[in-house]
């Protein structure tokens, strides 16, 4: 996982880079997420990667959540990352969460519709994990509007702790 000092290296950074996003609502035993939680998400199956921020103020039912989208090396990258005359790198992007489920030990949501950089179209993800002590584990899963799946991948976030 990643080391303090990167998390909230990354947690600057995507506070920085993304607009003010709207508050996610939290349904369900929302003190349970109390905290801020950083972390990671991967798709073997694409290599895209990226970083996950999330906070939640005790009290609330609603939270702050991003995620930093890195998409893969375009076609035509060599072994070096160094592009192929007349290639673009992919841009990373910040998704927004937009809703969160949690019961029991269950976490759920989904993220605010974007356009996934594979396929130039627009696509909804929803993920579930499991809550064990200060760390959340799951999986994801990208859908096509027609409903098929177009990426599954791995996600996991940790509780920081109180900066006091």
């Amino acid at each position: 996982m990643l080391a303090p000092r990167m998390a909230f290296g990354l947690t600057l950074l995507v506070g920085a880079c993304s607009p003010v996003a709207s508050p996610v609502p939290v349904l369900g035993d929302a003190a349970t997420l109390e905290g801020q939680w950083v972390g990671e998400y991967r798709s073997p199956e694409t290599g895209r990667s990226g970083s996950i921020v999330f906070s939640l103020v005790a009290g609330a039912d609603t939270a702050q959540g991003d995620v930093l989208m890195v998409p893969t090396a375009p076609d035509g990258y060599s072994g070096s990352a160094v592009p192929v005359p007349d290639t673009q790198p992919l841009a990373s992007q910040v998704v927004h969460i937009k809703l969160v489920r949690v019961f029991g030990q269950q976490v759920a949501g989904q993220l605010d519709r974007y356009v996934d950089p594979g396929c130039q179209c627009t696509v909804t993800t929803i993920f579930s994990g499991r809550l064990e002590g200060n760390v959340i584990d799951g999986r994801f899963f990208t859908y096509h509007d027609d409903g098929n799946v177009a990426v599954e991948g791995f996600w996991s976030v940790t509780r920081q702790a109180d900066r006091e």
